[in-house]
């Protein structure tokens, strides 16, 4: 494994007097090299009124370059170099790369600051992006467990602020102005956010100015988004279906945990739901028969986050199913973890863990992500090995301080008249339709 094998963590953001972070990873068998931009800002930060706007600036951000200002001769010039180009946001970042031979990385690092640069791309090119958008919402209108997840954080936040979708909403988008780009980029995409992240064959692993990025006034660090939990009830958005999809939402993991104890959390997410022979599968599937689908997955944010349980089931079951998940996740916090429990849960997030860092594109989304929570890249080995340093005790002590069941709620698709199931203890008895 060398895709993080040196060690970075005392260099991992350092101030060039520019402002700009750098960081290099060296993988020294590797044939392809990645550029990535990483902002520790998303869509949390949109303003009201203008949900979307982030989304808006990673659209824009592709769409034209000095001296390249379509986003089409971006493209063109991206693909001439053998280089992908992408970007994604999220709630509390985003990020934008170039990705191709290890021979192209100096100029696909040149390409990705030259975009940096045209904070306001012309007109015309902003009006075809706002289009694309568009069409992208219709897409994802489509995916129920996409739609399910947005919901879940409405349930857990409410309606304003982080409950709003990363995506954005098509009315508000359409009245993204570029003056509201430029704010977006003066503001929002602080340089003391920023980290160009490289990784490549030929760079050796560690900081180095960047001087192609200069030119942006400093600024310093935004406040922290407000992203408290909203009031305890449950949202549904009404759907003619014989599936019922389902997150139970349950508070309480966050950035704010200390790297082992964020493992230990893993582990307990792994064991419960996190593969098809976790509790959560053998009980309400190949036991009970009520949900196809049956897993957990984390939501770790910078001060508020959830462990969320899916699930699908049919409407006449969905009591029952949410009664056995609830139960399910109290029993795992309250009972020993088995040995070949334990054992099974490294080996799956050791395998997460190389998966994650098989490409140039993953090793640097890695990192960027370490940085923003942690303000450090740890050493690949030490990382991999802590996944064995953690026995059954201290997931079950560490997943019983953190996790909260008591302000668990649920979001989910199906018929109206599930409002009206008074059969889960657990979940509070208010309903929103959204």
């Amino acid at each position: 494994m060398s895709a993080l094998s040196a060690p970075t963590s005392s260099a991992a953001m350092p101030d060039l007097g520019d402002g700009i972070g750098v960081l290099n990873l060296h993988s020294p068998f590797s044939q392809t090299a990645c550029c990535l931009l990483f902002i520790s800002a998303g869509s949390w930060l949109d303003p009201a009124g203008r949900c979307g706007l982030a989304h808006m600036y990673e659209h824009a951000f592709f769409a034209g370059a000095s001296g390249l200002p379509t986003a089409a001769e971006v493209a063109e010039q991206a693909a001439g170099l053998g280089c992908r180009h992408n970007a994604h946001t999220y709630r509390e970042y985003m990020y934008f790369y170039l990705s191709g031979p290890a021979t192209t990385a100096r100029a696909a690092i040149d390409l990705l600051a030259a975009c940096y640069r045209q904070s306001q791309p012309a007109q015309a090119e902003l009006d075809k992006q706002r289009k694309a958008i568009y069409s992208e919402l219709e897409l994802f209108a489509g995916q129920r467990e996409r739609r399910l997840r947005d919901l879940a954080a409405r349930a857990l936040y409410g309606d304003d602020g982080p409950g709003r979708p990363p995506l954005g909403i098509a009315t508000e988008i359409g009245d993204v102005t570029t003056t509201d780009l430029r704010w977006f980029a003066q503001e929002t995409e602080r340089r003391s956010r920023i980290t160009l992240i490289t990784d490549s064959p030929r760079e050796s692993a560690g900081p180095e100015p960047g001087p192609s990025l200069a030119g942006r006034p400093a600024g310093g660090q935004l406040a922290a988004a407000d992203d408290s939990y909203g009031p305890r009830v449950n949202v549904l958005l009404s759907a003619d279906t014989g599936a019922v999809l389902v997150a139970l939402v349950i508070p309480g993991p966050s950035y704010l945990l200390t790297l082992r104890e964020t493992y230990a959390l893993r582990l307990f997410h792994s064991i419960v739901g996190g593969s098809a022979s976790a509790r959560l599968q053998r009980r309400l599937r190949d036991q009970l028969g009520l949900a196809y689908q049956a897993r957990t997955t984390l939501e770790m944010h910078a001060t508020t986050g959830a462990l969320l349980v899916l699930l699908t089931c049919r409407p006449a079951e969905f009591a029952q199913a949410a009664n056995v998940a609830i139960d399910v996740v109290t029993s795992a916090l309250a009972e020993p973890v088995e040995a070949a429990e334990l054992a099974r849960a490294r080996e799956i997030n050791r395998g997460t863990h190389v998966h994650e860092r098989e490409t140039a594109v993953g090793r640097c989304l890695v990192a960027g992500l370490e940085l923003m929570r942690r303000q450090r890249v740890g050493h690949d080995a030490e990382l991999f090995e802590l996944w064995g340093d953690i026995g059954a005790a201290e997931v079950t002590a560490v997943a019983s301080q953190v996790l909260l069941p008591e302000l668990a709620r649920a979001a989910v698709i199906g018929p109206a008249s599930l409002t009206r199931v008074a059969a889960i203890s657990a979940l509070p008895q208010a309903w929103r339709l959204v």
